[in-house]
């Protein structure tokens, strides 16, 4: 399943950067949602770039103080430099007390997953196709276009012991 969720500049270029690596959400109808193996699409609020992760593993807790125990705090937003001041009524400024109480809160810890780039895209779909058991695809016979070129971005030839040839063409799309 696929998530969407805002993020603030700074959390989202520390996640861009690995530094973040555990969201923290108050655990709402929304985030109930929430499994190991999702992916996450975090927009900018301001720039409205998006980062594209999946959950490795989400911890729930009653609060935030309970999470504030039990999770690494560096990996959560905070730096060397703030970490002696981090508490968890930090968070009241994004969940108010009785929303934590009634909902619970989590931390998501997340990967950032390849920006999917035209080259990216050509690369996953050839490597999947050769890596196949139940087909014959000749690297060497593995042609690539030119980024923006009008047509087919990739052509492949494949064929089975039996002498049969097969073709298959992919126009990759990038997504940013």
């Amino acid at each position: 399943m696929a998530h969407k969720m805002n993020l603030n500049p700074e959390p989202f270029e520390m996640i861009r950067s690995g530094q973040k690596t555990i969201e923290l959400r108050l655990n709402d109808e929304k985030r109930k949602q929430i499994k190991v193996g999702d992916i996450i699409e975090f927009t900018q609020t301001e720039t409205r770039e998006k980062l594209i992760t999946k959950a490795i593993a989400v911890h729930r807790f009653d609060s935030f103080a309970e999470l504030y125990q039990e999770l690494p705090l560096l990996k959560c937003g905070y730096t060397e430099s703030d970490i002696a001041s981090a508490k968890p009524e930090d968070m009241d400024l994004y969940y108010t007390p009785e929303q934590q109480e009634k909902y619970g809160v989590l931390g998501i810890e997340i990967k950032l997953l390849d920006r999917l780039t035209h080259s990216k895209i050509s690369e996953l779909i050839i490597e999947y196709l050769i890596n196949k058991t139940d087909g014959n695809w000749h690297r060497e016979k593995v042609e690539e276009k030119k980024t923006h070129e009008p047509g087919v971005d990739i052509k492949m030839v494949g064929g089975r012991t039996n002498g049969e040839r097969f073709f298959i063409e992919c126009k990759a799309k990038s997504y940013k």
